[in-house]
């Protein structure tokens, strides 16, 4: 049986999904995962983890899996590409809103750092952003493995009662 016989929708049906889809699930799902790391601070007090590492891997290993999943294909290049750095900029303007409502500035954090500050920026923030692009292809493959087993398991539980 090919692949098209075995789903219910063809493949060549399952359209890609849009850049400002897969950008606005990735940034729902990084508020999502803060909160949580907000509320288990708060119940079992403050701890030093690799939480903000978490905070950008947990979203894009989750919307990984669940478009390789529901497209059981890996998107472009491009769309995964433009999808990260939308997101990236997203949550910047989320960051500066937050900086904001505290009365922050930017001009007030970089006197207190200094260039130190431009410095690190201008490392972490391409290095977040392709370690982000190489997790979320991950959490694809991952996604479409799990469709695939799910499908198999379908078919020859089928087989069985046929």
């Amino acid at each position: 049986m090919t692949t098209e016989q075995q789903t219910d929708v063809p493949l060549a049906d399952v359209k890609e999904p849009k850049i400002w889809h897969v950008a606005l699930l990735l940034s729902l799902l990084t508020i999502l995962v803060e909160v949580i790391f907000y509320a288990l601070d708060s119940y079992f007090g403050p701890t030093e983890s690799s939480s903000s590492f978490l905070s950008t891997a947990l979203p894009c290993v989750v919307a990984g899996m669940y478009f390789g999943q529901k497209t059981e294909r890996l998107m472009s290049r491009q769309t995964r590409l433009l999808s990260i750095l939308l997101w990236g900029g997203i949550e910047l303007i989320v960051a500066a809103g937050i900086m904001r409502y505290f009365g922050l500035t930017l001009a007030e954090v970089t006197a207190e750092f200094g260039a130190l500050f431009w410095w690190i920026v201008a490392i972490l923030m391409p290095l977040i952003l392709i370690i982000s692009y190489f997790v979320f292809k991950w959490g694809e493959k991952m996604g479409i493995k799990n469709a695939v087993k799910a499908r198999e398991k379908q078919l020859a539980k089928q087989q069985k009662s046929e």
